[in-house]
């Protein structure tokens, strides 16, 4: 094969990024983006404990020199695998995408609790036909789900919704980076989704977000949180933005249980609108999550992403049952 393979080292970084950008000129509301990618970068390794997930799952394939494909997760071991090109035509190479497909399937596979089955849910774009079918012809299947991309229009705000700040609960304020700690959004952060205290999670969060503040796109006026009253962070809100990508991506966000029905999750979006659109008035939209309070608020799917299913049960190698078992025939 034409192709140098090796497995992701830190120092790669840069150009992997580089090359999930240069995809929103095909791809403009991808599944896997930037905000997933710097998100996966600097909060999950602090955030789950898997610090070198991405050196053992993620694949680089060179071309003189420079990285031209890349299977790619969220460093958490789950099987979900995302595929980049640097072309389009470069993903019609067969013989990439078939080796490619085998690395997914091996060094890139999620291990169910059985403990046994390996499985891999590959997110294949609209556009990727030549992956979609070499999917289907190598044992995998379509699920009857997949992954929506919600945009909100900018166009769709009322202007004078973005002249000034919108208004809050009495006693409440809007702060951001400049003036808040990584510690803030970690305790807002788990008073929404709600991760227990003995989860590593929960005893390394304040040190994972400031992993994530320390990636090259994040920016602290746009990472927006509000407090209470008495100055205590209650939801917070964080914007990746490009000039490159049609939309700015939010990730993530939260509001505080207790807060909740009170509008701080609407004030959050207006909030980082006014901002984004103070900063480069050719940004088009937000890219949000997929749930009914952004469809709410007029987020509205731009693209939805199939995604394709494979497993196999691989039997622990000392069981009488797996001396007959020819795995590389199934792969």
């Amino acid at each position: 094969m034409k192709y140098q393979f090796s497995f992701y080292n830190p120092a790669d970084y840069p150009e992997l990024k580089e090359l999930v950008l240069a995809s929103y000129r095909w791809d403009p509301a991808p599944s896997f983006g930037l905000s997933r990618l710097e998100f996966s970068a600097g909060l999950h390794p602090g955030f789950t404990g898997h610090r070198h997930a991405w050196e053992q799952s993620i694949g680089l394939y060179r071309h003189n020199g420079a990285i031209v494909a890349a299977i790619c997760n969220e460093g958490v071991h789950s099987g979900e695998t995302f595929f980049f090109f640097d072309s389009p035509q470069r993903a019609e190479d067969a013989e990439l995408v078939q080796e490619m497909i085998r690395f997914a399937k091996t060094y890139g596979a999620g291990v169910k609790s059985d403990g046994r089955t390996r499985y891999v849910d590959l997110h294949i774009p609209p556009w990727n036909w030549t992956l979609a079918d070499m999917a289907n012809s190598t044992g995998f299947s379509k699920n009857d789900w997949g992954c929506r991309s919600l945009v909100l229009p900018f166009d769709v705000i009322p202007p004078s919704d973005l002249q000034k700040p919108p208004q809050l609960p009495p006693g409440y304020s809007f702060a951001d980076g400049r003036n808040t700690t990584a510690a803030d959004l970690a305790l807002v952060h788990r008073h929404s989704f709600g991760y227990q205290g003995d989860s590593h999670a929960c005893k390394f969060g304040g040190q994972a977000f400031e992993d994530l503040r320390r990636m090259a796109h994040y920016r602290p006026d746009l990472d927006i949180c509000i407090l209470d009253e008495y100055r205590r962070p209650v939801a917070m809100a964080t914007i990746w933005y490009d000039s490159r990508l049609p939309y700015c991506e939010l990730e993530p966000m939260g509001v505080t249980w207790w807060n909740r029905r009170r509008g701080l999750g609407s004030a959050l979006i207006r909030e980082a609108s006014r901002r984004v659109l103070a900063l480069d008035p050719r940004c088009r939209g937000m890219l949000g999550g997929d749930q009914a309070f952004y469809s709410s608020l007029g987020f509205a799917c731009a693209q939805e992403t199939p995604t394709y299913h494979w497993e196999l049960e691989v039997i622990i190698s000392w069981e009488a049952e797996s001396l007959n078992q020819d795995y590389a025939s199934r792969i």
